[in-house]
């Protein structure tokens, strides 16, 4: 039996689901996986100038999905295990996310990831949860693709509106 998409443990056994939008957590823990999953439970609703409201993107319209990789995830082969898995999810997927927790004892694992997504997956945007980086490592991380970072979870209703847009647009 398959768990629940946004439950998922190690890298290996997350489902590939071609039907939905998606949004992958990649972190060492639950942190940011749980915030996320709040957020498009409960996501902020943006009133447009004609008066209309955008609708949610909660669980029913976006796959959320979770990557635990080891804290330590800056050697060679973690990278590679993670780069093929990314590969093998992103592929033939018009709108997929990705949010990196990203402390400075992996950036640079971390940058070159975010670097290739970027580079084959033009369309993919790029978010970040950075409590850990300096201001200099957030403008590097800005520059190589990440649309936007938190510091903290309670810093996610404003990515969940950029994600929203995002997945509306496409």
């Amino acid at each position: 039996m398959t768990p629940p998409p946004d439950q998922v443990g190690p890298i290996a056994d997350l489902p590939i689901t071609q039907n939905l939008p998606a949004l992958y957590v990649i972190e060492s823990g639950s942190r940011w996986l749980k915030a996320w999953r709040f957020f498009l439970a409960h996501p902020p609703t943006n009133q447009s100038t004609n008066g209309s409201t955008n609708g949610p993107v909660g669980h029913d319209t976006v796959c959320l999905q979770s990557l635990r990789v080891d804290g330590d995830s800056d050697s060679a082969a973690d990278f590679g295990s993670l780069d093929s898995h990314l590969s093998d999810l992103l592929r033939g997927k018009p709108q997929v996310a990705i949010f990196w927790e990203i402390s400075a004892d992996v950036l640079l694992a971390r940058a070159a990831a975010i670097t290739k997504i970027r580079r084959q997956y033009p369309d993919c945007l790029q978010l970040a949860g950075t409590n850990t980086l300096s201001s200099g490592d957030l403008a590097v991380i800005s520059e190589l693709g990440v649309a936007a970072s938190a510091r903290a979870p309670e810093d996610l209703p404003r990515m969940a509106s950029m994600l929203q847009r995002f997945m509306r647009a496409q």
